[in-house]
This record gives structure tokens, C-alpha cells and sequence, in this order.
């Protein structure tokens, strides 16, 4: 991610903080297109992981 990384990391910390849900996270609203978005793209995979449903296997690159 680079230089890219603080405007990630920051928003990350305050998800762990808040203990904020998968659901909760979804539900938040993003500006299009940033870096943030793809909290919300982790967040689907996430809810699909948990349904038994894996995007992609394990040590899969994307």
C-alpha cells in the first residue's frame, strides 16, 4: 500500500476500538472511489468466510 497506508490505518484502529460488527461495517457509508471501500469489500468476504462460502482458497493470490 505504500504512502497509501495511513489513510488506511487510522480508520482500521478505530474498527478495532469501536469493536465494530461485520454488519455494522457494511452498513457504513463510503466515499467512491477511496482506499476505504475496501473495508467494505473485506467486510463481504468476510460474511461469505462465515457462510461457509470461501471467495477464494487459502494462500490463493488474488
Amino acid at each position: 500500500m505504500g504512502h497509501f497506508a495511513t489513510e488506511l490505518i487510522h480508520f482500521g484502529m478505530q474498527l478495532v476500538q469501536e469493536q465494530k460488527t461485520l454488519d455494522e461495517l457494511i452498513a457504513t457509508v463510503f466515499n467512491y472511489p477511496t482506499l476505504h471501500d475496501l473495508y467494505k469489500y473485506a467486510s463481504y468476504d468476510g460474511l461469505g468466510n462465515l457462510a461457509g462460502k470461501k471467495v477464494k482458497k487459502a494462500g490463493e493470490l488474488i
